[in-house]
């Protein structure tokens, strides 16, 4: 499991994992995705 760091923009994908999308905070993040 990937841990993301909730911030005032969302959820933003940790440096080892550059690819993932970053989630405004509207949409939470979904682990099953």
């Amino acid at each position: 499991v990937v841990d993301f760091a909730k911030t005032s923009i969302g959820y933003i994908p940790p440096i080892s994992n550059p690819d993932a999308v970053v989630f405004p905070p509207s949409i939470p993040y979904d682990p099953s995705k």
